[in-house]
């Protein structure tokens, strides 16, 4: 009897001591995002400092444009902002822990300070005539007036996209170990999981081993106390306090008991809540990843914008200048007829017109990019009715597709039609239903045709396609 006591005693302690080696084995799920969202080391530091001093730039130049007529604006205005923001980016590239060749974004930098240092005290007479010095393209005379703004907005967002180049080599650089690294993190994270999730599951055999033995003890130990009672005669009172001893035992049992299971539910909820943290975690990255391609597309465009606006404004001052008066009885002829939109086709119509039109992206595989050269669009600005030439370009705006022997020109999958391009676009489509502000959305109806002069680089415009707008 008495070793009965004795294993009931220890089975006693077993209960108890395995709930709290059960609780000192839930898992803290201590992966949080903000551990997940290391920076991007030295090369986010470069382009953020680069963003910051392209915002203070753009600043400058639109203060400076109106300074050109405002005299009391132009008393209160200085380059101190732009020239701090540069200096910092300098300092966050001789930092930078990147192996490449930081000599050509050097030097970039210092053409530029040669304009936001001397003018940063002011739009001063002699800090004038030194910025007009360095610019070959205005006299130096000290004042400042619209051919000095000219020149230096000119020259200031050249230098700018340049830069901007020469920091994209660096983000890319970066960008390959920092999406290396998160992969690797999640990959430990995984694992980690898995390895708690199989001492989960060791401790779940355990306990369930264990609640059967305890099930058949507590029916050994009810049928024992049965016996006790009805097999043998006893005086009452000590039945009774025998029995009252197997009933305490019994409450001791089954409180154990209980709270191993509030444990092991407490397990269970633990790891259900690092499934969750697991699967937040990896959507996090995968936006994180697609947002920041994004912006980097988004910025490539915006590049590619900046550049045409900027070579526009010096062509039109440039035509300005040497166009002659009509009434000197000059007039510029063309060397080619010019191409007529309305000509019947002499090749058939492409097949996948209709593709282009319900999803443009579909065909950018088997396209080539391509764009006006500067050439062909300054003849076309000083009058010179010739066909419109192209060039390979892997930030051009337009397509060329082959098909059946013929080269086919249609607009880039993303390309929209605007007050800035439409110009070069009416040059190559006959734009219906075309209004200035409103009109966006349109569809191929006839492609215009091209033909190669220049083994696969060059194109010239044989005949116009047509778009139509909504």
């Amino acid at each position: 009897m008495r070793q009965i006591s004795y294993i009931k005693l220890v089975l006693a302690l077993l209960l108890f001591v395995m709930p709290v080696s059960l609780a000192g084995c839930k898992s803290d799920p201590s992966v949080k995002s903000e551990e997940l969202r290391s920076d991007l080391g030295s090369g986010y530091a470069v382009k953020k400092a680069y963003d910051e001093f392209q915002a203070s730039l753009d600043e400058f130049l639109s203060e400076l444009n109106e300074a050109v007529g405002n005299t009391s604006m132009r008393n209160n205005l200085n380059s101190m902002n732009v020239d701090e923001k540069v200096h910092q980016l300098m300092e966050e590239i001789n930092r930078s822990d990147q192996e490449l060749d930081v000599q050509t974004t050097v030097a970039i930098i210092k053409n530029i300070r040669k304009i936001t240092d001397r003018l940063k005290n002011g739009l001063e007479s002699q800090a004038v005539k030194q910025v007009q010095d360095f610019l070959p393209t205005v006299g130096g005379d000290g004042e400042f007036g619209p051919d000095t703004q000219d020149a230096i907005d000119s020259f200031l967002k050249e230098h700018s996209n340049k830069l901007r180049d020469e920091i994209d080599k660096i983000e890319e650089k970066n960008i390959v170990p920092w999406l290396e690294k998160k992969v690797v993190h999640q990959q430990e994270t995984i694992q980690r999981i898995e390895e708690e999730n199989n001492q989960l599951r060791d401790i779940l055999w355990i306990w369930k081993n264990v609640s059967i033995l305890a099930f058949v003890f507590a029916i050994v130990s009810m049928v024992g106390s049965l016996y006790k009672i009805f097999g043998k005669n006893k005086a009452p009172i000590q039945v009774s306090a025998k029995s009252s001893q197997a009933s305490d035992e019994e409450q001791v049992f089954r409180k154990n008991f209980e709270r191993m299971q509030d444990n092991l539910y407490q397990i269970f909820c633990d790891r259900n809540e690092l499934r969750r943290e697991l699967n937040r975690l990896r959507s996090e990255l995968s936006t994180d990843i697609e947002n920041r391609l994004r912006e980097r597309e988004t910025q490539q465009r915006n590049y590619g914008t900046n550049t045409q606006n900027a070579s526009t404004n010096r062509l039109n001052r440039l035509v300005q200048k040497v166009t002659p008066p009509a009434s000197e009885g000059k007039q510029i002829t063309s060397s080619k007829p010019p191409v007529n939109s309305n000509k019947i086709y002499s090749a058939p119509t492409p097949q996948w017109i209709t593709a282009y039109n319900h999803n443009p992206i579909s065909l950018s595989r088997q396209a080539t990019e391509v764009s006006e050269t500067e050439e062909s669009i300054n003849n076309r600005r000083l009058g010179r009715n010739e066909s419109a030439v192209l060039e390979r370009n892997r930030r051009g705006n337009y397509w060329i597709i082959g098909e059946g022997g013929y080269d086919y020109l249609v607009p880039k999958g993303n390309m929209t039609v605007n007050e800035y391009n439409y110009k070069t676009v009416q040059a190559l489509f006959e734009c219906r239903g075309y209004q200035p502000g409103y009109s966006h959305n349109f569809q191929i109806l006839k492609p215009a045709r091209v033909s190669s002069i220049s083994s696969g680089q060059t194109w010239q415009l044989e005949e116009s396609g047509i778009l139509q707008f909504s």
